[in-house]
């Protein structure tokens, strides 16, 4: 739910125009620090937020049970990488716009990376709501293994 509705937000951002995804060349180091800045604290928000998520939905909802699940192991990792993957793309936009030197290395890497950690969000939520249905209605796996 978080990643979804931090999607929707920074689409409603980017995309209504209220922070512009084109530069000129005079303004294009702080366009740019603006874009990549903008994501790695949404980056480092979702990452406080996916570490304390199972205390904060306990504190929420006293009366559902509530677990760890394994993506909650891995999600942190995964907005953490994005996070620095922001951060390095911020130096390098100092670097690059500011002082002149001729790095691209993740400005071009940036979107690639962004949209491999979303696919992985997105196959860890297919595969909690499997788990789940499972769970919820006790449906059996197939399995070639004879049951003793």
């Amino acid at each position: 739910m978080m990643n979804l509705s931090s999607i929707l937000i920074e689409n409603l951002l980017f995309s209504t125009g209220l922070i512009s995804l084109y530069s000129d060349e005079e303004n294009r180091l702080l366009q740019n620090s603006i874009i990549f800045g903008l994501s790695m604290v949404r980056e480092l928000f979702i990452l406080v937020l996916l570490t304390y998520r199972v205390e904060i939905t306990k504190s929420l909802f006293p009366k559902h049970q509530i677990r760890a699940t394994f993506a909650d192991s891995m999600m942190p990792w995964l907005y953490l990488i994005g996070a620095a993957i922001s951060f390095f793309a911020l130096i390098e936009n100092y670097f690059r716009n500011a002082k002149g030197y001729d790095i691209t290395f993740f400005f071009y890497a940036f979107e690639i990376t962004g949209y491999l950690i979303f696919s992985t969000i997105c196959a860890m939520l297919v595969a909690l709501t499997v788990i789940s249905y499972k769970e919820a209605y006790e449906l059996k796996v197939p399995t070639i293994k004879k049951r003793s």
